[in-house]
């Protein structure tokens, strides 16, 4: 299922939103909606961080009444919170709802009750009644109650994440939720990572090139994304993106006829240069105060030294772009 991006903001706005959400009216922390319930082990919910805890939430609006068609959707009603987890998690232990409540610490009552909703506001069923076996029955996990506890897990781990960002990184901006996302997903080896906004793309049939701004147009850059790739993305003007390139991929001169020859052109001074016996590492400010890093031979960076004002040059096929789609 692709995920679009929306802002990450309070509890009672979107973090997650889907072109396909139907007829959905407020989503606090949505993630998906009826349309997506095969996709995933739960329909028409959404979650709630707390520093603590992830609640996940039925939301109203959302044009699935779960299990039971009387079910109100103009009230938002709790789905599934670390009490009702750990429910489930003892119930799969033990076999049975009565020990499993009684090893969750709440009466067999509660425990019951807890399942009852669930099973109600759920498309399927949680928790099934098991024949055969010690003492003659007890229950079981379906798959889906199993996948749910899956992804409850995983969102804990998103949240602790997010936490982590929030309190260890005071120079990461906020307001984008894909520059969120790549500080606490998946790392690459690109040393050059740049986000900025898709200003142009042209449509030949086969190999497209991708205009993208950052902050100045100093930091314009040029890419190509075939046309498959390009439409898979949704590479629009305006939409959010991150480049990635390698430092290898980057050369760097005072010649500005040489960088010319490139489709790309950055201009800035050397910071550093951490010179090898058969390759240099050389950082170059650019005028926005990004850093730009380039690898390049050591016979190449001879006559380089730092505070010297370069050009940075690349051909628009190095270019990475990544994005949420």
């Amino acid at each position: 299922m692709a995920i679009t991006t929306g802002t990450m903001m309070t509890a009672n706005t979107r973090l997650f939103n889907n072109s396909n959400m139907g007829n959905s009216r407020y989503s606090p922390f949505c993630i998906l909606t009826a349309s997506h319930r095969k996709a995933l082990p739960f329909c028409a919910v959404g979650f709630a961080l707390t520093r603590f805890s992830v609640t996940i939430v039925l939301l109203p609006g959302a044009g699935y009444a779960g299990r039971n068609p009387s079910y109100p959707e103009t009230s938002a009603k709790a789905f599934a919170d670390p009490r009702r987890i750990s429910l489930l998690k003892h119930i799969a232990l033990s076999g049975s709802i009565s020990q499993g409540a009684k090893d969750a610490g709440i009466s067999y009552k509660s425990a019951w009750d807890a399942i009852n909703d669930m099973n109600q506001l759920s498309e399927h069923m949680l928790v099934e009644r098991a024949t055969g076996g010690k003492g003659g029955g007890g229950a079981v996990l379906t798959r889906y109650g199993q996948r749910l506890i899956q992804l409850y897990d995983l969102l804990g781990q998103i949240q602790q994440k997010a936490f982590d960002v929030l309190s260890d990184d005071d120079a990461l901006p906020l307001d984008s939720l894909l520059a969120a996302i790549s500080r606490f997903s998946l790392q690459t080896s690109a040393r050059n990572q740049w986000f900025g906004t898709i200003t142009a793309r042209d449509r030949d049939q086969v190999q497209q090139h991708v205009d993208r701004a950052a902050g100045r147009r100093q930091n314009a850059a040029q890419s190509r994304a075939d046309a498959q790739s390009g439409e898979r993305l949704g590479l629009e003007e305006g939409k959010e993106v991150l480049i990635l390139l390698k430092a290898p991929w980057v050369g760097i001169t005072r010649d500005a006829a040489v960088a010319r020859a490139a489709d790309n052109q950055l201009s800035g001074t050397i910071s550093h240069i951490e010179r090898g016996a058969e390759q240099c590492e050389v950082l170059m400010a650019l005028p926005d105060g990004q850093t730009l890093c380039a690898t390049i031979p050591t016979a190449d960076a001879a006559t380089l030294k730092e505070g010297d004002d370069v050009i940075a040059w690349f051909n628009a096929d190095r270019v990475i772009i990544a994005t949420l789609c």
